[in-house]
């Protein structure tokens, strides 16, 4: 009964997003895999998805092939699906480069979390608290590293990165495009319907 709901779904999102069904079946089971379905059904995978898409600049197909690679490096870290989706399409927003956002935001997603790290020596030593303990207690990344950002001047925030790739993930989702974040995150949590929406478009097209 699962699978057949799964792949109902599936299919319904793979017309919505111009995919072909292998493609989206890839996308879905990625989340699913690493998240589990005790955090949410496929459906509200399925519109995350289109949410993100929405408020970004990729596509389903371009989700599929590089999203994975930043998950389960987001899971570990207790950073739920809703939030690496909005930083997604904040990111790719501005680069329209999906997987160059995926990257960049798996670098950053480890420097933050790595003990020993001038990122995540600085979290600990500016907010009080780990990266894990911040996410663990429902803080959103976007909001931890904006807060990180407004207790130093921006020369010391920008140098506290190991990594060119780290760096550039961060200063696309504080300062001026922590309110985008903020709205991208929103968009996640009344994202239900999208999928539905899309399809019928595509379907009266």
């Amino acid at each position: 009964e699962n699978v057949m709901e799964f792949m109902k779904r599936s299919a319904e999102a793979s017309v919505a997003g111009g995919a072909d069904l292998q493609t989206t079946v890839k996308a879905l089971a990625q989340i699913q895999n690493v998240y589990g379905t005790e955090v949410a059904t496929t459906q509200e995978n399925s519109d995350i998805l289109f949410a993100t898409i929405k408020a970004g600049m990729t596509t389903l197909p371009e989700l599929a092939a590089k999203m994975g690679f930043v998950l389960p490096t987001a899971k570990g870290l207790n950073i739920s699906f809703r939030d690496v989706a909005a930083n997604l399409a904040v990111i790719t927003g501005q680069s329209g480069n999906t997987s160059m956002a995926v990257t960049q935001l798996k670098q950053l997603f480890a420097e933050a979390g790595k003990t020993g790290t001038k990122l995540s020596d600085a979290i600990k030593n500016k907010l009080g608290a780990s990266f894990v303990e911040l996410t663990s207690s429902g803080k959103t990344t976007g909001a931890i590293f904006e807060r990180l950002r407004q207790t130093m001047p921006d020369q010391e925030f920008r140098v506290l990165f190991s990594s060119i790739e780290a760096s550039q993930a961060a200063m696309q989702l504080v300062g001026p495009n922590a309110k985008t974040v903020e709205k991208a995150l929103e968009g996640m949590a009344d994202a239900g319907g999208l999928t539905k929406e899309a399809f019928d478009s595509v379907k009266a097209s």
